[in-house]
């Protein structure tokens, strides 16, 4: 699992470095309030964990920004997404393939605790408590 993760982060910097993306313009275009859409696998837990990963690595420039950002992300999250009994909401429900916009905008609904986006949330909530841990064990040292 560890080892997918690193997968998954290489490949978006990779993406990043390519287009010549910058994290931080990424992050000044979210409101506080704001959760990504899932567009484009943009999405807030990805961010979140692919924040959490990077934000200690040396390669970037405001490792504090990156580290802030990963508890709005999961912030964004515990408010908007997930309810008091755990439930995940808001995650589009696996597709097939479709030539009808009809299709994409009526029927391709979000499903309640879908198992495509389940994992990723739970990733991106573990990472927020291994980073506040980490931190807190820094200051109490």
């Amino acid at each position: 699992m560890q080892r997918r993760a690193a997968l998954i982060v290489r490949s978006a910097s990779s993406i990043v470095q390519k287009y010549d993306w910058k994290l931080s313009t990424l992050l000044a275009q979210l409101p506080m309030d704001t959760v990504w859409c899932d567009d484009l696998y943009m999405s807030t837990p990805f961010f979140a964990k692919y924040y959490e990963m990077t934000g200690q690595s040396s390669y970037l420039d405001d490792a504090d920004r990156y580290v802030r950002s990963v508890h709005r992300g999961w912030e964004g999250l515990k408010n908007e997404c997930i309810d008091k009994f755990g439930n995940v909401y808001g995650v589009c429900r696996g597709s097939g393939y479709s030539y009808s916009a009809l299709y994409y905008k009526n029927e391709l609904t979000w499903q309640l605790n879908d198992t495509h986006g389940i994992g990723i949330v739970l990733l991106a909530g573990i990472e927020a408590l291994r980073l506040r841990e980490f931190f807190s064990s820094q200051t109490t040292q």
